[in-house]
C-alpha cells in the first residue's frame, strides 16, 4: 500500500499549491512556489498509479486506485476544513511510509 501513501503525500501537495490551503496550513506565511508544488503533486500521483498497476496488472487495480483517489481526497478535505494544522503532519507520516515501504515493495 506504498502507492496509497503517495497517493495522500500528492493529493496534499496539490492542496498545498494553492494559497489559501498553505496559509491555512503555515499560518506564519511560509514562501513555497505553487508550479514546483503542483508539478511534484501531479508527478506523485502518476507514481502511484504506476506503482499500484505494477503490482497487480488487473483491471480491478484501476477500480481501486480511483476509489482510494476519492476516499483520500475526502480526508484531506475534512482535515484542511476541521484541522488544517494536522495536515503538515499527516503528510508527513504518509511520506515517512512511502519511503519505509519503497524498498520492500509493500
Amino acid at each position: 500500500m506504498t502507492w496509497a501513501a503517495l497517493q495522500y503525500t500528492a493529493l496534499g501537495m496539490l492542496c498545498l499549491s494553492m494559497d489559501r490551503h498553505r496559509r491555512q496550513v503555515f499560518p506564519a506565511g511560509l514562501r513555497l512556489a505553487p508550479g514546483p508544488l503542483r508539478c511534484a503533486g501531479l508527478l506523485a500521483l502518476a507514481a502511484s498509479l504506476i506503482g499500484c498497476v505494477s503490482q497487480a496488472p488487473t483491471a480491478v487495480v484501476w477500480v481501486q486506485w480511483f476509489c482510494l483517489l476519492a476516499t483520500l481526497g475526502a480526508a484531506v478535505s475534512v482535515t484542511l476544513t476541521y484541522r488544517p494544522q494536522w495536515l503538515k503532519a499527516s503528510m508527513g507520516v504518509a511520506f515517512a511510509l512511502v519511503f519505509l515501504g519503497l524498498p520492500s515493495g509493500i
